[in-house]
């Protein structure tokens, strides 16, 4: 019998889980006010936790999943100390800092609550203008920053039924949108998209071996953010019009074929190569975890079509140490790409078809560079070692081992989808265009690049066509302190301050000068993730100091007195000058 492992398309329609939704309003985010509940018919307000769960551990609710909208940073952490004072046994996943879901089984009756933000990653006041108009105008009435809650006040309680039957109707109308008809609900955006697509596939992909799969993680890369000027006037900002989509239809790595000696071989290769003297290299290295385009000698793997790009550009292999050869298909992606595109461009951008368009397009090729790890914390009950996990660490101490139960799980499970080559493939071919259509038609005239924008003095031709560009901004002057942190004044008197990691609170009084004094600063009080909040003051909700500035200078280029920069060069001794 063959042990080959296919990924298959999706034929199986969705069974339909019953859900609810609930929101949780608080005074200083951590003083419980006021917790309000949908299920579809029924609404309810509860003035404690402890009434909410014993309102909810009932066999009516039994399989339900309960939704709350950046529920895993927020409402999640209320129940916490509830459940373990109960006693109740508990497991998490998470993605980053955020607590994607909780769930937990008692009398067999299983309970998931599950953060809608990874689903639906915007507010729930922009969700609700597009998907129910209705309930918007209540949205964003209420400054509860400087207005305290009031669980008798009428106008809160309104907001907060706003709130819940607003997020239940989302999900609701989500659910009936093309390609989610054919998924349902799943818990990420990424595995929405995922699911989306394996219902437009027409045959299976026999999947890589693991070897295999972790010689070509060492090619997958990310988009590409350099300042080539700090400073600059009168200029253009482009996007391209759904880049990653558009090299979604292109020639892509479907099966393995073998190993091959041919470094042009359509596949992936392990090569030392030399990069020549450039203003804007094709080729990148990873020093110190940052994506760096240097000149010089570098050895790395790559996708063959961005490798042999690079060598019509004057690159030079030294030595292929290794090379792994894929069949190739452009039609892998068409009718989910293209149904998509066209849902995009046929209806308005505030408009539930346009919104699931966009979200599903840009989240499915991530999903094939899945790592294989899972970690997750769980609840066991510390005085009853037949309740604890076959392998696991206590998370942090003995002390927070006894004082909450905490542990950590650590899994290797490689889904049926890790096929990394498709990820990898999408994003060199990203980067691959925005070099041979952009940075190189005139090199000296960009000024920065993002991913899939260009900040440059040339006037490139505009068009609504997938992977094309549009013009998004016409700027008067800008300053590039770092990556994702600039200031632009525009030509139609508006600004744009940005730097990642501040919200726009901190960055609206801020004028060009400021950005050129790296005089951005948060220091606060600030609501604690979950596994911040217990290693640093062990408990399950609470404030802890948050303060930031810039320190650092832009190292992923040489920056010239001037304010120009040039690329690093890489010398053998794998040093940067």
């Amino acid at each position: 019998m063959s042990n080959e492992i296919y990924l298959k398309p999706l034929t199986q329609k969705p069974t339909k889980t019953k859900f609810a939704t609930f929101d949780i309003e608080s005074n200083g985010w951590i003083n419980f006010e006021m917790l309000g509940f949908y299920d579809g018919r029924n609404y309810e307000v509860f003035n404690d936790v402890e009434a909410f769960l014993n309102f909810i551990l009932r066999e009516r609710y039994r399989s339900y999943n309960f939704y709350a909208h950046n529920g895993g940073r927020f409402d999640f952490l209320f129940l916490l100390n509830p459940l373990t004072k109960r006693n109740i046994k508990f497991k998490t996943v998470e993605q980053g800092a955020r607590v994607v879901s909780v769930s937990f089984t008692i009398n067999k009756r299983k309970y998931r609550f599950i953060d809608s933000f990874p689903i639906l990653s915007t507010s729930l006041k922009k969700l609700s203008e597009t998907f129910t108009p209705e309930h918007a105008k209540l949205s964003g009435t209420i400054d509860f920053k400087n207005e305290r809650v009031d669980k008798n006040n009428p106008k809160h309680r309104q907001y907060l039924e706003h709130d819940c039957k607003s997020l239940y109707e989302i999900l609701q109308k989500f659910q009936t949108l093309p390609f989610i008809d054919r998924t349902g609900l799943r818990m990420t955006a990424a595995s929405t998209a995922l699911a989306a697509f394996r219902t437009t596939m027409k045959k299976p992909i026999r999947r890589t071996s693991d070897d295999i799969q972790e010689f070509v993680r060492k090619s997958y890369a990310g988009g590409r953010v350099e300042i080539f000027k700090q400073a600059e006037s009168n200029y253009n900002r482009y996007d391209v019009n759904s880049l990653f989509p558009a090299q979604m239809l292109k020639n892509l790595p479907i099966e393995y074929i073998g190993q091959t000696k041919n470094a042009s071989t359509f596949g992936f290769h392990d090569v030392t190569i030399e990069i020549p003297d450039c203003h804007i290299p094709v080729l990148y290295t990873h020093i110190d975890h940052k994506l760096i385009f240097p000149t010089g000698i570098i050895r790395n793997t790559y996708f063959s079509e961005e490798l042999n790009y690079a060598v019509k550009q004057g690159a030079r292999i030294i030595k292929h140490h290794r090379g792994e050869a894929f069949s190739q298909d452009n039609t892998l992606f068409k009718e989910f790409v293209e149904t998509l595109y066209k849902l995009r461009t046929e209806y308005p951008s505030k408009t539930p078809q346009n919104y699931i368009a966009k979200l599903l397009l840009n989240s499915c090729y991530g999903k094939f560079a899945e790592r294989v790890e899972k970690k997750s914390l769980e609840r066991v009950d510390p005085k009853n070692p037949d309740s604890f996990p076959k392998e696991f660490t206590l998370f942090k101490s003995e002390a927070i081992f006894e004082k909450f139960g905490l542990v950590q799980t650590s899994k290797i499970h490689r889904p049926v989808h890790a096929l990394v080559h498709i990820g990898a493939a999408i994003t060199s071919l990203s980067r691959l265009q925005m070099h041979d259509e952009y940075y190189s038609k005139n090199p000296e005239s960009i000024i920065y690049t993002d991913t899939d924008s260009i900040d440059t003095r040339t006037n490139f031709k505009e068009s609504l066509t997938l992977g094309k560009l549009k013009k998004e901004y016409e700027i008067n002057r800008g300053y590039y302190l770092l990556p994702k942190a600039y200031y632009l004044e525009l030509k139609n008197g508006q600004t744009v301050r940005k730097i990642k990691g501040f919200k726009n609170e901190y960055l609206d009084n801020l004028n060009y000068d400021d950005f050129k004094n790296k005089k951005a600063k948060i220091d606060e009080k600030r609501f604690a993730t979950f596994r911040s909040s217990i290693i640093r003051n062990g408990c399950y909700l609470s404030m802890v100091d948050h303060k930031k500035n810039i320190k650092s200078d832009y190292d992923k280029r040489k920056l010239n007195p001037n304010g120009t920069t040039r690329p690093w060069v890489l010398t053998k001794n794998e040093e940067l000058r």
